[in-house]
């Protein structure tokens, strides 16, 4: 099965863009003008046992670091991973 592709970019895009949607990210965005989400640029790697062909490590937040966050996180990164390539 051939996955569509992206650049390493728009997949940081994309999984930015899921974070701000998490329930208690969005409230801290909204709450606090200069708490602010930084996501870990992709890498590309072997194909691995799933298919998937990139990975990101990991992401801040603001002023706080929330474990929930971080299990949310891994779910939104490995969704996109099944879904697309990195280009």
């Amino acid at each position: 099965m051939t996955k569509p592709q992206l650049p390493a970019q728009a997949l940081r895009t994309e999984v930015e863009q899921r974070l701000r949607l998490v329930p208690i990210l969005r409230a801290a965005l909204e709450q606090d003008a200069a708490f602010d989400l930084c996501v870990g640029s992709p890498w590309l790697h072997e194909r691995d046992g799933r298919g998937r062909n990139w990975n990101i490590s990991g992401f801040r937040s603001g002023f706080v670091f929330w474990p929930q966050c971080q299990e949310e996180f891994r779910v939104i990164v490995d969704r996109l991973r099944a879904h697309y390539d990195i280009s």
